[in-house]
C-alpha cells in the first residue's frame, strides 16, 4: 500500500549524527526481542515512505504526532491513522495517551474505544455510537481551529466562548465524537475581496472524519456540503469553505448558521 504521512527524512539524509540518536530513540528492548536490530538507513527508508504519495487507489494516511506542541509539554496529542480506498476514509485509529485511549473507526460499523493501559479492555461497542455522546445532547461546549482571526472566540456568541484543546485537530476531533465537547469549528471568515478557503493536509483531519460520523455525529463544510479528499492532488491536500464537526447532528445546522452569520458581521465590520 502507498503512505501519506506529515514527516520526510530530509533532517536524517543531512546529519548522521540525528539519524543514530533517533535510531537509538526508537529501537526499544521490545523491539529487539522480535526483529534484527534497527539500523540508521532502516529507519531513514521508514520515514521517506510518507513521501509515497496517495496515487494508488488504496493507501494510508499517517499523522505519527498531531499537537506537537502538546507531545513536548507532555499534555494533549494524537497519534492517526486511516486508510482510504477509492478516495474514501474506510478505516480510522486514533491513540491519545493523555486519556489513555485508542478510538477505532470502520465505515459502515461504527467505533470501538479501548483502553491503552489495558489493550484487551473493550470500552464501547462498535456498533452503539451511544456511549460515545453522553453528555452531548446540547451545544453546551465548543472548540476550534484559527486562533489567528480574533472573531473566533466570539463565533458562537458572547455567552458561549470556546472550550480550548491543545494540540492540533486530531485531538479535537476525538474530543467531538467521545462527546467531551460538542462541536469543532474551523473557519476561514470571509473578507472582502479575499477568498475564506483554506488548504487542509490529509493527515491532520482524515482520521477524525471518520470518527465523528461513526459516532453518530456531523460533519461538512461551512456551506453545509459533504467534506471530499482532492483526488487530483497525490499528498491529499484539499481545499474548504470552512469546516464543522458535531457529537449530534441536532444542532449541527445551528452551529454552521451561527458560524456564517457572526464570520460574516466581523467581513463586514
Amino acid at each position: 500500500d502507498g503512505l501519506v504521512g506529515e514527516e520526510d527524512a530530509s533532517p536524517l539524509h543531512e546529519n548522521e549524527q540525528i539519524a543514530a540518536r533517533v535510531t537509538d530513540l526508537v529501537s526499544s528492548e521490545e523491539t529487539k526481542q522480535v526483529r534484527s536490530p534497527l539500523r540508521p538507513e532502516d529507519v531513514v527508508h521508514a520515514v521517506d515512505r510518507c513521501t509515497d504519495g496517495g496515487t494508488s487507489e488504496r493507501f494510508w494516511v499517517l499523522d505519527p504526532i498531531d499537537g506537537t506542541r502538546g507531545f513536548l509539554a507532555k499534555s494533549g496529542y494524537v497519534v492517526g491513522l486511516a486508510l482510504i480506498v477509492h478516495d474514501v476514509c474506510v478505516l480510522s485509529v486514533m491513540g491519545c495517551p493523555a486519556i489513555g485511549s485508542i478510538l477505532a473507526s470502520v465505515k459502515g460499523c461504527g467505533s470501538i474505544l479501548l483502553s491503552l493501559d489495558e489493550p484487551s479492555e473493550e470500552i464501547s461497542s462498535l456498533f452503539d455510537t451511544s456511549p460515545f455522546r453522553k453528555g452531548a445532547k446540547s451545544l453546551s461546549s465548543w472548540t476550534f481551529s484559527g486562533s489567528s482571526i480574533p472573531v473566533m472566540p466570539l463565533l458562537l456568541g458572547p455567552n458561549n466562548p470556546p472550550h480550548r484543546l491543545c494540540c492540533g485537530s486530531l485531538i479535537k476531533y476525538l474530543n467531538v465524537a467521545l462527546g467531551h465537547v460538542s462541536a469543532f469549528v474551523q473557519f476561514g471568515v470571509p473578507v472582502e475581496g479575499v477568498s475564506s478557503l483554506q488548504e487542509i493536509k490529509s493527515w491532520d483531519h482524515v482520521a477524525g472524519w471518520l470518527a465523528i460520523t461513526e459516532t453518530g455525529g456531523s460533519l461538512t463544510d461551512g456551506r453545509g456540503n459533504a467534506l471530499k479528499l482532492d483526488v487530483e492532488d497525490p499528498s491529499r491536500a484539499f481545499i474548504l469553505d470552512g469546516l464543522i464537526a458535531s457529537s449530534d447532528p441536532s444542532y449541527h445546522d445551528t452551529v454552521r448558521e451561527q458560524v456564517l452569520e457572526s464570520s460574516i458581521k466581523f467581513s463586514r465590520s
